[in-house]
């Protein structure tokens, strides 16, 4: 039977969660795990490639003999198999929204205009969801916000929850999106930890502040999704969606060591982290991530300016 409902990656970027390759964010697969049926997935790259076909010569050119093509690399299947997938689908669900600029090596997000440009002369339901809906995109830095178009879409969905009870199921049932990827991407699995921001008042370029009020989620959760994961074939992992991870409930030994020791239990072979507070570092807590995190990952500091005035204006942490 044809599946009907399709999500569409476009890639997202926030100051607390990535999902730009290598690395798959959480947003398609919370929407995934909000179906009983599994929806199709297809990646920017594979829509980009099905549209240009006949103008390029090459998905992909490797040097020496030319240029990788980055904004197409990331194709799930042939363009014959993305036409029949959009051919089949009633309602598609984009996924979009890049809040923290940079300069991505293997991928290139996806924005409302050039989503709206390859999506045009379809039929289907288009529905527009993920970070651009609560706070907008802009793949330039300094740039304001380019926000959710609500003319070119027929619904623009939020994609929330109240309790990391209520998400519990909905992430392991949207963790078999996996399957749907090949082999060759090798993704980093990113992994909720926690929403909001501990800090009374978050730093000027954040969203993340904005959007949710501080909540964590409990290690046996945690511990569980990634479980799930590595029974589908994930073996690399990063701890992702917070605003600290060395704040994690309140930066409580206990409760953090609960959660690093379960998870290095599972033994995947790549265990990171990603963004840290420098006023929470010290000795005791950095122990713990030196024990049980994998070789090569580093706590992203966010020190933007050293600049005391710079710092205060923007109440940088």
């Amino acid at each position: 039977m044809a599946r009907k409902r399709t999500i569409l990656d476009c890639y997202t970027d926030e100051p607390a969660g990535l999902g730009v390759p290598p690395f798959l964010g959480v947003w398609p697969r919370y929407v995934a795990g909000r179906y009983r049926d599994e929806p199709a997935y297809l990646s920017i790259d594979d829509v980009r490639l099905a549209n240009w076909k006949g103008r390029i010569r090459a998905a992909t050119v490797d040097p020496p003999t030319g240029k990788t093509r980055i904004d197409l690399l990331n194709t799930t299947g042939t363009v014959e198999q993305t036409a029949e997938v959009l051919k089949q689908s009633d309602q598609l669900i984009v996924i979009l929204g890049v809040q923290t600029p940079g300069k991505y090596l293997s991928a290139v997000p996806g924005t409302p205009a050039e989503v709206t440009k390859l999506l045009r002369r379809f039929k289907f339901r288009k529905v527009l969801a993920g970070p651009v809906v609560s706070c907008g995109t802009q793949l330039r830095g300094g740039a304001r916000a380019e926000q959710a178009d609500g003319t070119s879409f027929d619904e623009l969905r939020d994609v929330d929850f109240d309790s990391y009870e209520e998400l519990q199921p909905i992430a392991l049932k949207g963790a078999r999106i996996l399957g749907q990827l090949p082999a060759k991407a090798n993704r980093v699995v990113e992994i909720e930890t926690g929403r909001g921001c501990p800090r009374l008042e978050g730093c000027s370029f954040c969203t993340e502040p904005v959007k949710n009020p501080l909540q964590w989620r409990n290690a046996p959760e945690i511990i569980e999704e990634v479980d799930s994961f590595m029974q589908l074939g994930a073996q690399a992992f990063r701890l992702g969606k917070q605003s600290c991870i060395f704040s994690y409930e309140g930066g409580d030994i206990g409760k953090l060591e609960q959660m690093l020791s379960g998870l290095a239990g599972l033994r995947p072979e790549v265990l990171h982290i990603d963004n840290v507070n420098p006023c929470m570092v010290n000795e005791e807590r950095t122990k713990l991530f030196v024990k049980y995190l994998t070789p090569g990952s580093t706590a992203a500091m966010g020190i933007e300016s050293f600049d005391p005035k710079v710092a205060r204006l923007n109440n940088l942490n």
